[in-house]
């Protein structure tokens, strides 16, 4: 049956849309700006190669990054164009999210639901950026649209879309593929079935590894970006896994869900049913991400388990709804989440700033330290830096001019660089490197926005070893 979009799916289409509408000038941040790079690779070579060089190989398939550099080609290389292009995947993710809502949201309680999802602050800091998280999002929820309606050509069309976006699609479809055999109660006859639905997926997987190991000898990342199995970070990750769920405001969806779940303690058995279809997929994809993600040395990211976020604020609601509870839980779950953009946590904790719209000052505040610097006649070559501030502006704005990136900071020039610039917005100052940059230089230039602050330092010269 054709999905009639009632008024308030099409409100939550408008207000995503405006998201993007208000972020047209931001520029790719984070990981974002790899993401650039590799675009700008193959849109530099005139797309005569896909491959990335060693120095920007992830080892991730590159259907997003072509997306790009095809887009760029036909509008023009620019931020607008590249915000733009995000709105296919948006719109996907809206449409698939509001079959979800109407299936299982009682109508009074839909638009409490896109409040919500418009409120939460890693979604929303995911749909105002330029990673292609918003383009897994979108071939998840596709896929699991089609299990949900035994729709197979969209299992198909969203698994293809998963296998060439990036290695955590990889991740994302096989936990899809969990999420299949659990909904049909683990019926093992119908594997003509589950092979017809997931063989794309896997033979476009071999077929980019094979092709990848051919153009590079790498079957995966470079040594720059190799992430490795660890026992020894088992620990240490699972404490990051759980944290990264609770973080932004999102301890309040934990408590509600956990509160709910408690309400259903007696019937605990009734959670698999098929009613329950979003709570049990939240759980499998939980279980699958946790045991894929925590063994590995690469850092787990908030927007890791955006469709965990879906998922779950969807069903706290349907359950809500179901159980007649009060409605100032809503209330409450909005003012978390929306309190999520300043959650914040002093130097020198990491914070996850590509997970909420705390970054956003950053942009301007490094401008205004750069042209401080360009005034003063400094070169950028003098400024060293860490990431992700090392980013020129031909890679994070798509300047046409083509810059350098400024020199990074390692253990041999800590003691030798002349300037330094510093943010918080950078993880990667430790206590140590912040004590040395205190001791050994003084700060010339400060700029303070927010909860972030660049600063521009020159080397003591009456400091001697």
């Amino acid at each position: 049956m054709k999905l009639h979009f009632n008024s308030i799916l099409w409100v939550f289409l408008l207000i995503q849309t405006l998201y993007v509408c208000v972020s047209m000038y931001f520029p790719f941040f984070w990981d974002a700006a790899y993401h650039a790079q590799v675009a700008l690779n193959i849109y530099e070579h005139n797309f005569n190669t896909v491959f990335p060089p060693s120095d920007t190989d992830a080892g991730h398939p590159v259907l997003f990054n072509l997306y790009l550099a095809v887009g760029w080609k036909i509008f023009g290389k620019n931020l607008v164009v590249s915000h733009l292009l995000q709105l296919p995947f948006i719109w996907g993710y809206v449409y698939f999210t509001g079959k979800f809502i109407q299936k299982y949201i009682p109508h009074y309680y839909q638009w409490i639901a896109v409040v919500l999802l418009c409120a939460e602050a890693t979604l929303t800091a995911q749909v105002m950026s330029l990673n292609p998280d918003i383009a897994l999002l979108c071939g998840f929820l596709m896929v699991l649209y089609g299990i949900n309606e035994q729709k197979n050509i969209y299992i198909v069309i969203g698994m293809a879309l998963l296998s060439l976006l990036s290695i955590r699609g990889w991740i994302m479809g096989i936990a899809l593929f969990c999420i299949d055999f659990v909904h049909n109660r683990f019926d093992i006859k119908q594997w003509k079935k589950y092979v017809s639905n997931y063989i794309v997926f896997a033979i476009l997987i071999i077929v980019w590894l094979f092709l990848h190991h051919f153009y590079t000898g790498r079957w995966f990342a470079s040594e720059m970006y190799k992430s490795e199995f660890s026992w020894g970070i088992i620990p240490k990750n699972a404490v990051v896994f759980v944290f990264r769920l609770l973080d932004t405001g999102r301890v309040i969806l934990w408590i509600t869900v956990l509160w709910l779940l408690w309400q259903r303690r007696k019937s605990i058995i009734v959670l698999l049913s098929q009613a329950h279809f979003l709570l049990y997929s939240a759980g499998i994809a939980i279980i699958v991400f946790f045991i894929l993600f925590v063994p590995l040395t690469n850092p787990i990211g908030h927007r890791y388990f955006i469709v965990i976020y879906v998922l779950l604020v969807l069903w706290a609601v349907q359950e809500i709804a179901e159980l007649k509870v009060k409605k100032w839980v809503f209330a409450l779950m909005g003012i978390f989440f929306i309190a999520g953009h300043f959650w914040v946590y002093p130097v020198p904790f990491a914070n996850g700033w590509d997970a909420s719209l705390a970054h956003v000052p950053y942009f301007s505040l490094k401008d205004k330290v750069l042209q401080y610097a360009k005034d003063k006649h400094i070169a950028f070559s003098q400024i060293y830096t860490c990431p992700p501030l090392h980013k020129s502006d031909y890679i994070t704005r798509l300047n046409p001019e083509k810059t350098e990136n400024l020199p990074l900071l390692n253990d041999e020039n800590w003691n030798t660089a002349p300037y330094i610039l510093y943010s918080n917005i950078s993880n990667t100052f430790n206590q140590k490197e912040l004590n040395l940059l205190q001791k050994n230089y003084i700060p010339v230039f400060t700029q303070k926005s927010g909860f972030v602050k660049c600063i521009l330092y020159q080397k003591n010269e009456l400091f001697t070893d």
